[in-house]
């Protein structure tokens, strides 16, 4: 969240090293929060059923989270489930639903799938910054991880 605006955006890694790679994103995405200087950040939480890429991603992970955290940033991890549902009303829902939803919703277009993904991390660490009291808002509330 960047004040009261929303953004979300993709980054394209350059083809190199596992290690290179890695640290390419974490730099990026640090570099681009020093740019917005977001009120607070969301990350989507792990895809724990990707088990081929569950040691690159989570060394991914926790390597942006600590690099965003050093830098003073305050960081919410949001589980999947818990995006799909705040966004559909189903916490399995496929992402071509969370594309319809997230326009229908927040009239945001887009035609990736990550962006829509990303449209609904913020607009749920959004909703746990606002002051309203729906059902829908205090699940939200309930189950966002407050990294820092």
């Amino acid at each position: 969240m960047q004040g009261d605006q929303i953004h979300s955006e993709q980054i394209k890694p350059p083809k190199v090293a596992h290690y290179e790679r890695i640290q390419w994103i974490r730099d990026t995405i640090t570099e681009r929060a020093r740019e917005l200087k977001p009120k607070a950040i969301g990350i989507e939480g792990f895809a724990f059923a990707q088990a081929h890429k569950a040691h690159e991603l989570g060394g991914l992970g926790y390597a942006v989270r600590i690099d965003l955290i050093e830098a003073g940033y305050t960081v919410f991890t949001v589980p999947i489930g818990t995006n799909k549902k705040f966004v559909t009303d189903k916490g399995n829902s496929p992402k071509s639903v969370m594309i319809l939803y997230t326009f229908k919703r927040w009239g945001f277009e887009t035609a990736s799938d990550d962006i829509a993904d990303a449209h609904g991390v913020a607009r749920c660490v959004e909703a746990y910054h606002s002051d309203l009291q729906t059902q829908r808002v205090q699940q939200v509330r309930r189950k966002l991880e407050l990294v820092r």
